[in-house]
């Protein structure tokens, strides 16, 4: 009987004491996301959040534990099918459920349930089919997918950043660039053309390995929608290198800018590759970061 009772209390001291013991209503919870949407919007790796809510109508705001689970199916050539569901859980009472499908899939669904019963509107039946990140599968209208992804009909930051480039010459642009840039062993650019959804570039300068994220950006998206034929100019370097003020003015893409120079800034290329590879070889993202949080903000030193 003592040995028993030893038993049950070293049992009891290695439970977790953190975690939160309330009822949660299943019907009431909130699920939102762009992967609930898999036909629409195809990413490397789907998305969507999970935000607890008791019987009480209110939000939790710590940590549920593991107790969701959620499930897809679908229909394939391969008569199975090859999903990778990660749950990461935000310590603040909602989660993140990301997933990367790896086959084309239809009749798509989405199941999620706490204690055998549906959570939100689920299941999520998906009407339309559902394309893995590496398909070739390109929506042949720009405008629908902007609408699909919810993307705004414009942003300031990006109507700031081209607003010195009313109309570009791009002859003119593209030799001047070449002449003034010529520094090989400090200076390295690239230039793309996309025609007919086909990515074309040619780099100049000594050190050009960065262009592999320009070409991840661009292939990328050319699997995703059918862009527009255009041609641009990229920094591939660590520092501005469009000056104010020179004639004519030569819009490039950079990792970086400044107030004294024109260079219009993207995300850096360490984000660009997390969020490309996420779920992938790139372990640490903008979305996997969420669920390392080991302390509460105000807990933090």
């Amino acid at each position: 009987m003592v040995t028993l009772l030893l038993c049950a209390l070293f049992l009891w001291g290695l439970a977790p004491i953190n975690t939160v013991q309330v009822s949660i209503e299943p019907s009431l919870c909130e699920v939102w996301g762009p992967g609930l949407y898999p036909d629409k919007i195809t990413l490397p790796a789907r998305y969507f959040y999970i935000q607890a809510v008791d019987k009480h109508k209110n939000k939790l705001t710590e940590s549920p534990g593991n107790v969701f689970d959620v499930q897809m199916t679908g229909d394939s050539i391969y008569k199975s099918y090859r999903v990778w569901i990660n749950i990461l859980d935000r310590k603040n009472g909602s989660l993140i459920v990301r997933y990367k499908t790896y086959h084309t899939y239809n009749n798509f669904k989405i199941i999620i349930t706490y204690k055998g019963e549906h959570v939100g509107n689920s299941p999520y039946n998906i009407k339309g089919t559902v394309y893995a990140d590496g398909c070739y599968c390109p929506v042949k209208s720009f405008t629908k997918w902007l609408t699909d992804f919810g993307c705004e009909i414009s942003y300031d930051q990006i109507n700031s950043d081209l607003e010195a480039f009313p109309k570009v010459n791009f002859t003119e642009v593209r030799n001047a660039a070449l002449k003034k840039f010529n520094h090989p062993g400090s200076m390295s650019i690239c230039n793309y053309v996309i025609k007919d959804n086909q990515v074309y570039r040619k780099c100049y300068g000594q050190y050009v390995g960065f262009k592999m994220f320009l070409d991840a950006i661009l292939l990328s998206l050319a699997r995703k929608v059918h862009l527009p034929d255009m041609e641009m100019l990229f920094n591939l370097g660590d520092w501005p290198l469009s000056i104010n003020g020179s004639d004519p003015k030569i819009p490039l893409f950079s990792w970086c800018g400044s107030v004294g120079n024109l260079d219009i800034v993207m995300p850096t290329y360490d984000i660009t590759e997390a969020s490309l590879e996420c779920m992938g070889r790139v372990m640490l993202d903008m979305l996997s970061v969420q669920g390392n949080i080991d302390k509460k903000w105000e807990k933090k030193n």
